[in-house]
C-alpha cells in the first residue's frame, strides 16, 4: 500500500474525517526490522493550521491500516524525549508493530515514547467492513 491508497482508504472509514495530505504521514512496515520507520519535517510540526498529525501505519500481514491521530503539542512536549535528525530537520520515529510494544517508539535514543493512546481507528484484516 501507498501513501495515496492509504488516505483513499482511510478517508472512505468513519471517524477519519479530517485527513489532509498536508499533515498525514504513512508507513509500511520496514523489511528489515518490525517497525513503521517514519520521518516527520520540523517544518510541519511548526505550520500554523492543523493542531494534528495524522499517521497512517499499515501492515501487510494482517491486510490492517492503523489510523494514530497526535496532537502537534505531544511532539512539542516530548521533544527532548524523540530523536531529531538535525542534518534532514526532522523528527523520527520507529514505532513498533510487535503487538507487546505496538506504536511504542523503539528507536535507538529515543526514551519508548508510547502512541498506542492516539490510536483512532483500525480498519481491515478479518474485521474489514467492506
Amino acid at each position: 500500500m501507498n501513501r495515496s491508497e492509504a488516505i483513499a482508504c482511510a478517508a472512505r472509514q468513519k471517524g477519519a474525517s479530517g485527513l489532509r495530505r498536508s499533515s498525514t504521514h504513512f508507513a509500511n512496515i520496514n523489511a528489515a526490522k518490525e517497525v513503521w520507520w517514519l520521518e516527520i519535517p520540523q517544518t510541519k510540526l511548526a505550520q500554523a493550521g492543523d493542531l494534528t498529525i495524522n499517521l497512517l501505519l499499515y501492515d501487510s500481514r494482517s491486510g490492517i491500516l492503523h489510523h494514530l491521530q497526535v496532537p502537534k503539542l505531544f511532539f512539542e512536549t516530548h521533544e527532548k524525549q524523540l530523536v531529531i535528525r538535525p542534518e534532514k530537520a526532522c523528527l523520527v520515529l520507529e514505532l513498533s508493530s510487535e503487538k507487546a510494544r505496538q506504536f511504542r517508539d523503539v528507536r535507538p535514543g529515543g526514551d519508548g515514547i508510547e502512541f498506542r493512546p492516539f490510536l483512532k481507528a483500525s480498519w481491515g484484516g478479518d474485521d474489514d467492513p467492506e
